[in-house]
């Protein structure tokens, strides 16, 4: 089942969705790690393959919080990637975690900050007239990728915090679930957009 195993993962980061469904419904566990520690879900959040990260997270079995050697789990490696679909997607799974952290300490939020700031220096020293192989509308794209992310993600984080705050502020009648709050959040999320003038 090995074989099979790296044959899911590779699937995944290909987007071949139909080779991912014959794997799985062969029995192939979707949870299966490759040599890199990485899971199918995993595999296709890095390649940017939103079809079959959309196929995948449809399954209940398929674990989001899953992480590699290094702590990552899909989330962070789709912040890694840039792919605001993806995030997004990730983000709809009722059992993401958020909090995670890898083993430098990071969450997703951290990766996704870090990747602006990268960016962001990018941007300047092409500014200044350094030539780094790469246009400042590239550089740009990132920037904007990476900010979008960062917006969706500290929304999420605010809105748990007040309502964890509010929650443990209120001393009589029916309590707010942090569960709920974070369905509320992921809604929201849902219908944000994020624009920019060309």
């Amino acid at each position: 089942m090995v074989f099979e195993g790296l044959h899911l993962c590779q699937s995944a980061y290909d987007n071949d969705v139909n080779d991912v469904a014959l794997l799985i419904r062969k029995g192939v566990d979707i949870n299966f790690k490759d040599e890199s520690g990485w899971t199918a879900l995993m595999n296709a959040a890095y390649a940017g393959a939103v079809q079959t990260v959309a196929f995948l997270i449809g399954f209940q079995t398929v674990d989001v919080n899953v992480s590699d050697s290094n702590g990552e789990t899909a989330l962070m490696i789709a912040m890694i990637s840039g792919s605001v679909e993806i995030v997004e997607l990730l983000l709809s799974r009722e059992d993401i975690d958020i909090s995670a952290r890898n083993s430098d300490g990071n969450t997703a939020l951290d990766i996704a900050n870090r990747s602006l700031r990268v960016a962001r220096f990018s941007l300047n020293r092409f500014d200044e007239g350094l030539s780094l192989g790469i246009t400042s509308k590239e550089i740009e794209m990132k920037r904007v990728t990476n900010l979008e992310l960062m917006i969706k993600l500290l929304e999420m984080i605010t809105s748990l915090e007040s309502l964890e705050s509010e929650n443990q502020n209120q001393s009589h009648g029916k309590k707010i679930s942090v569960e709920t709050g974070k369905n509320s959040c992921k809604k929201n999320l849902s219908t944000f957009k994020f624009t920019t003038q060309e």
